[in-house]
């Protein structure tokens, strides 16, 4: 669903343009705040006794 454009234009018209403005750049920064609570997926451990990838890469 989006109401986005919606909102936009209500707090536009209700408010005024740098008030619409303001409550975007909030909502992003709201939005950064959260998404520093999201767990982020653990990479799997490497098997023991195999090299990686990048270890057979000749070093030059």
């Amino acid at each position: 669903m989006a109401a986005g454009p919606f909102l936009a234009g209500w707090l536009v018209s209700t408010f005024s343009a740098p008030t619409a403005i303001l409550a975007d750049s909030a909502s992003f920064l709201l939005a950064a705040a959260l998404l520093s609570l999201v767990p982020s997926a653990r990479l799997p451990a490497q098997r023991p006794g195999r090299p990686s990838y990048s270890a057979k890469w000749p070093k030059g």
